[in-house]
């Protein structure tokens, strides 16, 4: 048996999971969106591999400082 309180509990927690899903998916489109834009020969290098670990901040960084890494070489 399931109270009404706890159905209620149960629908917002879901909403919150679909909605960071749904941030997950337009997030990773702006990635790889930016990714291509600023770095298409280190896009197709790195791939969607990279991207899909989980570590997007880091390739959040990348893009910031891609000018960076290419006055360094």
């Amino acid at each position: 048996d399931i109270s009404p309180i706890d159905l209620i509990n149960i629908q917002v927690f879901a909403s919150k999971v679909i909605g960071l899903a749904d941030y997950r998916k337009s997030l990773h489109g702006y990635l790889i969106s930016k990714m291509n834009q600023v770095a298409p020969n280190l896009a197709c290098l790195v791939g969607e591999q990279v991207m899909n670990s989980g570590n997007k901040l880091v390739m959040l960084n990348l893009l910031i400082n891609i000018g960076n890494l290419i006055r360094i070489e």
